[in-house]
């Protein structure tokens, strides 16, 4: 069966519906908000897929979808890992919130370590938190996912050949 789903409040109407039944918002056309404005509001949809979608297409605007950021970020404390490494992955194309990332390397899911490691590739060495190198230290000892390991001591020594953060 088909859903339909308001696009003001994502109330689920019954298809036949031209109207929502919560709110009372058209279904149906006369929604001109730009591209930008509808993924920042599909993020709060209520179908998983929809939301992983929408977080995937933010992060592959990059920088141009950084007024997302906000959003994103209190996303990231979801107990969904699938929806938190999305997260971070966006968050890192988008060139925003370093200190998410740091944290995310101490996430208890594997899958969000190494997007936060894939993201923090994606910065110059420069622009890497304070801190980081003793958190690539640990991991690249400790971490219990082989993956994890080799991607932590490859970012590491990046770092050390730029001479940041050790």
């Amino acid at each position: 069966m088909v859903k339909k789903f308001c696009p003001s409040c994502y109330h689920e109407n019954p298809p036949e519906k031209k109207v929502c039944e919560k709110c009372g918002a058209p279904l149906e056309g006369g929604h001109h908000e730009d591209f930008l404005t509808k993924l920042i509001w599909a993020v709060q949809h209520p179908e998983p897929e929809t939301r992983l979608r929408a977080i995937e297409l933010l992060g592959k605007l990059g920088p141009r979808a950084s007024p997302a950021a906000p959003v994103l970020a209190s996303l990231f404390y979801s107990p969904d890992p699938f929806l938190r490494a999305a997260v971070v992955r966006a968050l890192g194309r988008m060139k925003e919130r370093p200190d998410i990332l740091l944290e995310a390397l101490r996430d208890s899911s594997f899958l969000v370590r190494l997007a936060s490691l894939e993201s923090l590739k994606s910065f110059e060495t420069s622009a890497l938190p304070a801190g980081l190198a003793a958190i690539l230290q640990n991991l690249a000892k400790e971490d219990p996912s082989p993956k994890v390991k080799k991607e932590a001591q490859a970012l590491l020594s990046r770092i050390k050949k730029g001479g940041d953060l050790l």
